[in-house]
């Protein structure tokens, strides 16, 4: 249903797919637990449309909270073999930082790792912590006459000066015979 997202899993073997989540919540970002018979996510399960972090037999069983669902945005949780958990969090301004609970139960933010840290994973051991770092940019666009005109290239921008990479995305894609504007412009 609408506002609703289940976790699965296959078995490349006999291609048999299971439910590991049920019920009308949005379930995402699943991992293994470190022993592998279960899965920890992030759901809207209980929190009235905020995040908590749960985990869950591969099979069924009850949900196992491990971050209630409260008003702070927490995502991607990755568990660590000692008990540690890692995720995503934004503070009150919406920066996003790295987050972890440690195997002893307290909760830091790792501020080392920046600002737009996301998508921890733990290195085997724990010592190392892989991770992406995200810079939100936002860049406006107006093409003038995009449906008339032979390519974007010689189209006028009312913007501010666009960066190298979109000006060759812009090159690269001309419209096509049918005059529709270019469908591929993720690559900037």
């Amino acid at each position: 249903d609408p506002f609703e997202a289940r976790i699965y899993v296959v078995d490349v073997n006999t291609r048999k797919i299971e439910s590991v989540t049920d019920g009308p919540w949005f379930d995402e970002a699943p991992s293994w637990t470190t022993d592998g018979k279960g899965a920890i996510f992030m759901s809207t399960r209980g929190g009235g449309w905020t995040w908590g972090f749960f985990r869950r037999a591969i099979g069924g069983g009850k949900y196992e909270t491990l971050a209630g669902p409260d008003y702070n945005q927490k995502n991607f949780p990755r568990p660590g073999r000692s008990g540690a958990l890692i995720w995503s969090i934004h503070d009150e301004q919406d920066k996003e930082f790295l987050s972890e609970r440690t195997r002893e139960g307290n909760i830091r933010i790792l501020t080392e790792a920046g600002e737009g840290a996301r998508w921890p994973e733990y290195s085997r051991d724990e010592s190392l912590v892989l991770f992406t770092v995200m810079d939100h940019q936002v860049e406006y666009w107006i093409a003038e006459n995009v449906l008339n005109g032979p390519s974007l290239e010689t189209t006028t921008l009312q913007s501010t000066e666009p960066s190298q990479e979109m000006q060759a995305c812009v090159q690269a894609h001309e419209i096509d015979k049918t005059g529709r504007s270019p469908v591929d412009l993720h690559r900037r």
